[in-house]
């Protein structure tokens, strides 16, 4: 049996939480959390910060108040360095040459041990403390504790001057995280109100955001190109020390594992290395189920909404609690529950849709190849037909096809409706821009009884221009200008570059090269901040965010930001869907949950046969069995709404949507707490 599933977003700052996996069999060589991407060792420096009488602070005092040690009791407990067995963050384990405690916790998977100023040596000839410096100075994230009167002048990051601190979080009245600016936006934001009486709860939220803020800090040019070249030394002397070993017990050459063994030379390593990654995941995939299968709590609540589904999907959409889906036997109507309904027979095959319930407008491509086209119903006519159990059928829909469309796979519409809706549909190389200009009632929840509506849409909407593409593009996006008027643009990807076209003008801009002998794209999606247009490049295992210039005199500008970023996913994906602030990979058989803002990992859950079916509002997917989930059975709450979907180029029922309007790049600057 299948089972159709529904993700539910909890819009309960459920970022505030870590999930991670953490490889068991790792060598000692490797447990550095600066180093591993998807850290689980982490180092954060605490320095007591006390008032001299000139108003200057003493950043690293001797001892500590009483208020200062229930702080570190608050972190984690304290540990005897001598003998000590646990992750070690630099510190000397053997001959006590850096203190003689220290403290140390474990959070959520993560060993955490924290440079305690009052705990490293102290020297009163020595007014540099340069011991303690040595490692506090390279800690990335440094708790900051102020002790003296409120009144005191408050602490400023430019006290401490190091070439990695990039974080500094003050306390203890008012908490405050000061982030260098190159540094992308990390959460968990603020609960509300921004006032904390449990004090579990606010270890909770600090220690995760410190953690984040670490993670966030690593993905900045600076910290990613030395993480880089460290990560190479550590693998090839890992390779060095472990390989001999490999080779006594097993002598079979690596090229073995291959079905077929290609005869070049240059064909047989890309082979290699193809399933040498193969072999990674399936390594890392392995620790994920193991550790993740009773420990993870996931940010989404799955609930069965169809068990025992016996048909095939090609796609579908969300239509207020229920789904229209278009399966091998035509489209139905799926309510949780109730036993589906009819509403197109098997001659309309549709293979990609779109509901739009304020514009009361049901946008469908039906059908495959030279015969493929557009329709457009009106949903209050769709409804009134399941009403009365009309079954329509291919021949009833003349009047819905959208002329000059036959031929068109592939389909796309603006993601935030100003004052006109926009279709661009591809037929071949060519782009078919249309357009259909709102009526003044429409954005209410339904239109008004007395609303100058016919039976077909068809009228409404205008036919503008099209454009020609130097290929046919395997996927697409529309980008809204920030002016709406001859500003507008297209996101297409084709060869091996994504390219944005000038809807006015037609002219094309090269946004960004893959530098990769293969490519297989997923998605363009847009996102939005303060009004100003970004744009995530998904292909192959890269998700790469670029922001878009607006025009400037009626020339596009394209080139590098300091905003730009990218991230990587564990496997391939075939669809990425963006809920803000998570954005979500789905392959053949996982979810990967991220942050969109700096790509940190927060969930993978496996899913055995997965295929994506809607995303628009809740998220729906087919898998081969139901999967379990802490719903309590109550009615769905939607999260929130993210923009129109964009297929795939193949006949696959798996769409790829834009992002729910937010900020979708990077912010960057201090943040109060």
């Amino acid at each position: 049996p299948a089972y159709l599933t529904c993700l539910l977003c909890h819009n309960n700052n459920s970022n505030n939480k870590l999930y991670f996996y953490i490889p068991p069999h790792l060598p000692e060589g490797t447990r550095d959390g600066r180093i591993i991407g998807g850290s689980f060792y982490e180092v954060l420096g605490v320095i007591l910060a006390m008032k001299a009488f000139d108003n200057s602070f003493f950043v690293f005092a001797e001892t500590g108040s009483e208020s200062f040690q229930k702080l570190l009791t608050l972190l984690g407990e304290a540990i005897v360095l001598k003998g000590w067995t646990g992750y070690r963050g630099g510190l000397d384990t053997k001959n006590d040459t850096t203190g003689l405690h220290s403290m140390y916790t474990v959070y959520q998977g993560h060993e955490i041990m924290f440079h305690v100023s009052t705990m490293l040596p102290y020297s009163k000839e020595n007014k540099q403390q340069v011991e303690r410096k040595r490692h506090i100075g390279n800690d990335i994230v440094t708790i900051v504790f102020q002790e003296g009167e409120e009144s005191s002048p408050a602490f400023k990051p430019s006290m401490i001057r190091s070439h990695f601190t990039r974080i500094l979080c003050t306390l203890p009245c008012l908490l405050k995280i000061f982030s260098e600016e190159s540094v992308p936006l990390f959460g968990p934001p603020l609960p509300s109100p921004p006032v904390f009486t449990d004090h579990q709860e606010f270890r909770d939220f600090l220690l995760v955001k410190l953690i984040n803020g670490e993670k966030a800090t690593l993905e900045t040019p600076t910290f990613a190109q030395k993480r880089q070249r460290t990560l190479d030394m550590l693998i090839r002397s890992l390779y060095q020390d472990l390989m001999p070993d490999i080779t006594c017990n097993n002598r079979r050459s690596f090229s073995d594992v291959l079905p077929e063994s290609p005869k070049s030379a240059r064909k047989k390593e890309e082979a290699r290395q193809a399933e040498f990654v193969r072999l990674g995941q399936v390594c890392v995939s392995n620790a994920v189920i193991t550790t993740l299968c009773n420990t993870t709590i996931i940010p989404w609540e799955s609930q069965c909404f169809c068990s025992n589904f016996p048909h095939d999907v090609f796609c579908a959409d969300s239509w207020g609690q229920s789904l229209l889906v278009s399966t091998d036997v035509g489209v139905l109507l799926l309510d949780d529950g109730q036993p589906s309904t009819p509403v197109f027979d098997k001659t309309l095959q549709v293979r990609q849709m779109h509901i739009l319930e304020t514009l009361d407008l049901l946008i469908a491509r039906a059908d495959k190849g030279k015969d493929s086209r557009l329709l457009v119903f009106r949903l209050s006519a769709v409804q009134k037909g399941i009403e009365g159990k009309q079954i329509k059928s291919k021949c009833d829909c003349r009047e819905n096809k959208l002329e000059k469309t036959k031929g068109c796979h592939l389909y796309a519409i603006n993601t935030h409706h100003g004052n006109e809706l926009r279709i661009v549909a591809v037929i071949r190389n060519k782009l078919l821009l249309i357009t259909r200009k709102f009526w003044q009632w429409e954005g209410l929840s339904s239109p008004p009884s007395t609303s100058p509506q016919s039976e077909s849409p068809m009228e409404e909407f205008q036919y503008i221009r099209e454009i020609c593409l130097s290929d046919v593009p395997a996927v697409m996006a529309l980008v809204d200008g920030p002016t709406g008027e001859n500003d507008n643009l297209i996101c297409v990807a084709y060869r091996h570059q994504f390219d944005l076209v000038n809807e006015s003008t037609g002219e094309a801009y090269r946004l960004h090269h893959v530098e990769a002998s293969r490519v297989n794209f997923v998605a363009a999606i847009d996102v939005y901040e303060d009004g100003e247009a970004g744009l995530l490049l998904c292909y192959n295992y890269v998700c790469y965010y670029r922001k878009v210039c607006p025009f400037n005199g009626g020339s596009f500008l394209v080139q590098p930001s300091a905003s730009d970023f990218h991230f990587s996913w564990n496997q391939v994906p075939y669809a990425i869907v963006c809920a803000f602030p998570y954005i979500l990979a789905f392959t053949t058989d996982s979810i990967e949950i991220r942050l969109v803002v700096n790509g940190n990992l927060v969930h993978t859950a496996v899913v055995p046969a997965l295929q994506l079916v809607a995303s628009r509002s809740d998220i729906y997917f087919r898998a081969a069995s139901a999967v379990s989930g802490p719903s309590d059975g109550s009615s769905k709450e939607a999260s929130s709404p993210s923009s129109p979907q964009t297929p795939l180029v193949q006949e696959i029922p798996v769409f790829s949507p834009s992002a729910a309007e937010g900020n979708g790049g990077p912010v960057h600057g201090p943040s109060d707490c």
